[in-house]
C-alpha cells in the first residue's frame, strides 16, 4: 500500500512498521526506541531474536553519543562511506540501545542510508531500526512489488523506486587491532584498506 511522506512519518510515529527505499534494498523501519514497533517487526519477517538490528542515521555526528569507545579509523570510515552501503557494529552505552535491538549484546550496528527521501525522514522522525524488507531467509525486496508479494498489500511503503545497488550493506567491526568484514556486501575489503591506509 503505498504511503506519501507525511502518512510515512505518522505511522512511525505510532510505532507502527513502514517500509522505506535505501540505495541498497528496502527496508522495514521502526522507531529505533520503540520496543513495541521492534517486537512486531522481529514478528512480521519471522526473524530470530538472536539476530541484532542496524540503527540508521541521520548525520555522522549523531553517532557520537551513542559510542563507548571510537575505534581507530572510525573517522575515516565514517567520512568516505557515510552515507552509503557500510554497516559499522560498534561498543555502545548499553543505557541508550534497547537490548531488543543489540540482541543483550554490548554492541550495536550503525549506518546513514543513501537515500534522499528516508534521510529526510530520519532527520523529522529521529534514528530508526531498518532490516530489510523480506521474511527471514528470503531475498530481500528491491521494489514495491517485491514486498508486497512477501508481506501482502496492506503494508505500508514510501515507493522510492527500485534501489539503486540492490545488494545489503557490507558489515564491519573493529576486532583484534583490525577491521574485519562480518558480511560482505556493497563495499569490499580492498576499497576499506584503501581508505585507511590514506
Amino acid at each position: 500500500m503505498l504511503v506519501s511522506f507525511e502518512e510515512a512519518l505518522r505511522l512511525l510515529q505510532q510505532e507502527d512498521v513502514v517500509a522505506l527505499p535505501t540505495e541498497t534494498v528496502y527496508g522495514l523501519a521502526v522507531k529505533y526506541d520503540s520496543q513495541k514497533g521492534i517486537e512486531k517487526l522481529y514478528t512480521m519477517k519471522g526473524r530470530p531474536e538472536q539476530k541484532p538490528l542496524t540503527v540508521n542515521l541521520y548525520k555522522a555526528q549523531d553517532l557520537k553519543k551513542f559510542l563507548k569507545t571510537s575505534p581507530p579509523g572510525l573517522e575515516k570510515l565514517v567520512k568516505h562511506f557515510w552515507p552509503g552501503p557500510l554497516t559499522i557494529v560498534l561498543e555502545v552505552k548499553e543505557d541508550l540501545i534497547l537490548p531488543i535491538v543489540r540482541s543483550g549484546g554490548s554492541t550495536c550496528g550503525f549506518r546513514i542510508p543513501d537515500h534522499t527521501l528516508t534521510r529526510q525522514l530520519i532527520e523529522v522522525l529521529g534514528p530508526v531500526v531498518l532490516p530489510s524488507a523480506n521474511l527471514s531467509g528470503m531475498p530481500a525486496a528491491i521494489n514495491r512489488e517485491q514486498i508486497e508479494k512477501d508481506f501482502g498489500e496492506k503494508i505500508p511503503v514510501l515507493d522510492g523506486r527500485d534501489c539503486r545497488i540492490g545488494i545489503a550493506s557490507t558489515v564491519i567491526v573493529f576486532d583484534k587491532g583490525k577491521w574485519k568484514i562480518l558480511r560482505e556486501g556493497a563495499i569490499s575489503q580492498e576499497e576499506l584498506d584503501l581508505i585507511l591506509k590514506n
